[in-house]
């Protein structure tokens, strides 16, 4: 009796599948566009493939949210959200899907946290947190690395900071797979590149600097997964997206640059890559524009986030949620 049971519950389930009744199973998550917003202390989020003067599909916003002068943000495996904050110093950090008025899950602020006009946030595989400190000063400029789950008024485990680092005003920080720290530093025209594990007054295992870098005023930094990096240029007359080739070092020259009137790169700051190769970059005259993989010279953007309704106000840090 057993056994003919069996087949039976076998034999319905089939049939309703079929049939189109079994319960559905739920959609992957929806690819994901984050823009932090310095003028109005708001997170914006998008489709991905949003375009024109496309409304956010949520806003984290208000006075609960701790967002004060937001910059950077990154989002970790789980798809919590991670904002600088400028001033006062601090990292805020968001549940998964969060919008409107909603405090973070977890704050790291406070004289231990080494933080001091943080700018740049990424995150490595393990989870632990870097988050450049800017600095027109060569010695208060650092980049501190915290813990995974770190909250409150916690030291970093690790403290990039001092004379032999070359850190100047850094802005962008990237990690590639195997932990490498990649620094756009806005002061010194320069990406400094550091070993993993690299803590205290070290030397960058690279250095990419030099007139035939392209290099002015680096600000966002981000790496595809051949290992180019992208760095944004918010300084002189042709504002670009310079985009070197893995182990750049010295005064090499980029192997593409995006740039012109055509391009949509107005005064970049945050960039960001999705896992097409597509390029997302956040303007200064609140736009984000999106370029097709490879894109080099004056291409136009495929798309270009802009208009009123889309809420950018200042927007730097971008991140794509895949």
């Amino acid at each position: 009796m057993r056994r003919h049971w069996i087949v039976f519950t076998a034999i319905t389930g089939l049939l309703a599948a079929a049939c189109g009744t079994l319960a559905p199973v739920p959609p992957a998550p929806t690819s994901e566009l984050y823009a932090a917003n310095n003028a109005n202390n708001s997170v914006t989020i998008y489709a991905a493939s949003a375009n024109g003067n496309a409304a956010p599909i949520r806003t984290i916003s208000g006075a609960a949210t701790g967002l004060n002068n937001p910059l950077w943000l990154v989002l970790d495996a789980a798809a919590n959200l991670y904002v600088t904050n400028f001033a006062p110093s601090g990292v805020t950090v968001y549940a998964a899907g969060a919008g409107g008025n909603v405090a973070p899950i977890r704050t790291i602020s406070g004289a231990a946290t080494g933080l001091n006009g943080p700018t740049g946030v990424t995150l490595d595989g393990a989870g632990n947190l870097y988050v450049a400190n800017f600095s027109l000063a060569l010695a208060a400029s650092s980049v501190t690395v915290h813990a995974p789950g770190a909250n409150g008024n916690v030291a970093p485990i690790r403290t990039i900071t001092g004379g032999a680092t070359g850190l100047s005003a850094p802005a962008g920080v990237a990690v590639d797979a195997v932990g490498t720290l990649y620094v756009a530093n806005t002061g010194g025209n320069s990406v400094t590149v550091y070993a993993p594990g690299a803590n205290g007054n070290v030397l960058p295992i690279r250095t990419i600097i030099g007139a035939a870098t392209g290099l002015t005023g680096p600000t966002g930094i981000a790496l595809d997964g051949a290992g180019n990096v992208y760095v944004t240029n918010r300084i002189g007359v042709n504002h670009s997206v310079t985009v070197y080739a893995p182990g750049a070092d010295g005064n090499a020259a980029p192997i593409r640059t995006i740039s012109g009137g055509g391009s949509g790169i107005v005064d970049p700051r945050g960039a960001a890559l999705d896992g097409s190769g597509a390029l997302y970059v956040a303007n200064g005259n609140f736009s984000v524009a999106v370029h097709a993989a490879g894109a080099t010279g004056n291409a136009a953007p495929i798309r270009t986030i802009i208009g009123g309704s889309t809420g950018l106000n200042n927007p730097f840090g971008v991140a794509v949620r895949p």
